[in-house]
C-alpha cells in the first residue's frame, strides 16, 4: 500500500507524518487490496482538516473528511470514517447467500 501525504498551509512535522503513515497502514486490515491512500492536511484559522482518499481496485474512490482543533484528532476521525467505508465496501463483495464450507462438506 502506498501512503501519500500532502500539506496545504500547514507544517505537520516528521514525527506526525510517521504517526499518520503508521496509522494509515492499519487500514489494510479492512481490505487487503487497498492500493493507495492520499492524506491531505490543511489548516484554516486554527481549524485543522484532514481528507483521506482510498483507492481499491474495482471499487469507487472513497473519501473521508474531518475537521478539529487538533491535527491528531482530525486525522484519527478521518481515518475512522474511511475504515468504516472500507469495511462496508468489503462486505458488499462478500456473498452472504453462499453456503458455508462446513455445509458443503456435510453433504
Amino acid at each position: 500500500m502506498d501512503v501519500r501525504i500532502t500539506t496545504r498551509h500547514v507544517d505537520i512535522g516528521e514525527g506526525f507524518a510517521e504517526y499518520a503513515d503508521e496509522r494509515t497502514r492499519k487500514l489494510a486490515k479492512f481490505d487487503p487490496r487497498l492500493a493507495v491512500v492520499d492524506l491531505i492536511f490543511d489548516e484554516d484559522h486554527g481549524q485543522f482538516s484532514t481528507e483521506a482518499r482510498a483507492e481499491v481496485p474495482g471499487a469507487p474512490v472513497m473519501v473521508a473528511k474531518a475537521e478539529h482543533d487538533s491535527k491528531r484528532k482530525a486525522l484519527d476521525s478521518a481515518l475512522d470514517k474511511l475504515g468504516r467505508q472500507l469495511k462496508r465496501e468489503r462486505s458488499k463483495r462478500v456473498d452472504h447467500q453462499a453456503p458455508s464450507a462446513s455445509a458443503i462438506i456435510e453433504e
